[in-house]
């Protein structure tokens, strides 16, 4: 027993303060939480295979400062039973959300590890009005030392939370680098955010742009559906089927999910990315669900785990593999199913993600970055096949977002640039061999 641990219990049998705990019935499950003190709120959740108990080093300190700390167990975890209902980020937020209503809170400040950070994000996106402004150590951030002695300090994701506090989020981010000494660069963020960065006196470097499909009007009739149509019939022909796996199925399937990822690697003759490309990693895959297409003898022969928003705004995948001994098409049918999925399960939008260097200009007098990345774009396989890519992509009719990278202008943006294929390449080595 550790130190902090019986500090912990000795605290919570000699002190003053009063818990409240109890449980709510939500979906077929039992969740427990517990209250204790009184101020603020600030709730905490905890990781995966964890539970409350997590927090113990925690607890006593917040209580002492004057804040009321909210701790729940998430659905099948510590007090809490499974229920009925598959398990998913979306359900975990949802419970969340019922307990605030319990104990009647309508803001907290919401703190959270690994399962509990992604809860977090997903409370923040889905109900800003129930969270404080997102703390700025609660953005994700990747820091690279680079070669040229400098550091990078990149979010790749956008701002979630409460509208009015993006501003002075990204200002503290801002500041937050400058003390480190490092720049703080902002990847594939959406036209909605430009004018803060352009008021923190950051360049837009257009990256490419990202896929969305609109899944209301979603079908596979007509011409430009042809691929997706065919794809389908071949495989129903030949009893293919398309099949959604979670929590144990999950966990039961990951020996051969890893053998078809290698498999697929060593094919391709490539070796893992990062960073902002989907790579594969067990506990990683726990956490999600996944779809899979199975052949006539039930075995797995291609799979796409699943980001799932929690008011079902946005279905997306991140990382996908097949069986290179798999039948052609075979990606074509997983797509189309997942795509007819998402609109029976009431999604709004597919993102199929970024198609890079897609959507620079060609006219004459267009900027030097845009002359360049066309160039690449259209040597193809040279390079990296973004026309491939993007032509891919187009064939589901998709709408077309531009994404851009924030960065300072001036001399350090290639560096910048290569800090960031270091970041996704994993490394030098990864640069400069498949």
């Amino acid at each position: 027993m550790s130190v902090n641990f019986l500090n912990y219990l000795i605290w919570k049998y000699s002190t003053a303060t009063q818990a409240e705990t109890g449980n709510i019935v939500y979906q077929g499950a039992h969740i427990h939480y517990v209250s204790y003190g009184h101020g603020d709120p600030v709730l905490l959740l905890h990781g995966g295979l964890s539970n409350k108990l997590s927090w113990f080093s925690q607890i006593p300190w917040l209580v002492a400062s004057g804040r009321r700390v909210v701790l729940i167990d998430t659905r099948g975890h510590g007090d809490s039973t499974p229920g009925k209902s598959k398990l998913s980020y979306r359900i975990f937020a949802e419970d969340t959300l019922q307990v605030l209503d319990r104990l009647g809170i309508r803001r907290t400040d919401i703190i959270g590890w690994s399962d509990g950070g992604i809860i977090a994000l997903l409370l923040g996106l889905e109900a800003p009005q129930r969270a404080y402004d997102t703390p700025l150590d609660d953005l994700l951030v990747d820091e690279v030392n680079t070669a040229h002695g400098k550091t990078s300090q990149v979010a790749p994701v956008m701002p979630i939370g409460e509208p009015s506090a993006v501003e002075n989020l990204l200002w503290q981010f801002q500041e937050q680098a400058d003390r480190y000494g490092a720049k703080a660069v902002f990847y594939q963020v959406g036209p909605e955010l430009l004018p803060y960065y352009l008021d923190q006196g950051l360049s837009l470097f257009k990256l490419g742009e990202e896929a969305r499909v609109d899944l209301s009007t979603f079908s596979l009739q007509g011409k430009q559906r042809d691929a997706q149509r065919s794809a389908r019939n071949k495989f129903g022909k030949m009893d293919y089927r398309f099949e959604i796996l979670s929590g144990p199925s999950v966990e039961q399937a990951l020996p051969i999910l890893r053998q078809i990822s290698e498999a697929w690697l060593s094919n391709k003759n490539t070796r893992e990315k990062g960073f902002s490309l989907g790579f594969f990693d067990e506990d990683y895959l726990r956490r999600t669900d996944v779809a899979v297409i199975k052949d006539e003898s039930g075995q797995i022969r291609a799979f796409a785990n699943l980001w799932q928003t929690a008011n079902r705004q946005e279905l997306s995948i991140d990382l996908m593999r097949y069986d290179p001994d798999s039948p052609k098409g075979i990606m074509d049918f997983l797509f189309a199913e997942l795509m007819l999925w998402g609109k029976a399960e009431n999604y709004q939008w597919f993102s199929l993600g970024m198609a890079p260097l897609a959507g620079l200009e060609r006219r004459l007098l267009a900027p030097l970055w845009h002359k360049i990345g066309t160039t690449i774009f259209d040597m193809g396989d040279q390079f990296y096949n973004f026309e491939g890519l993007y032509e891919y992509k187009a064939k589901f009719a998709p709408h077309w977002q531009p994404r851009y990278l924030a960065a300072p202008a001036g001399l350090s943006v290639p560096f910048i640039l290569m800090d960031i294929t270091r970041l996704i390449s994993g490394g030098w080595q990864g640069i400069f061999s498949k």
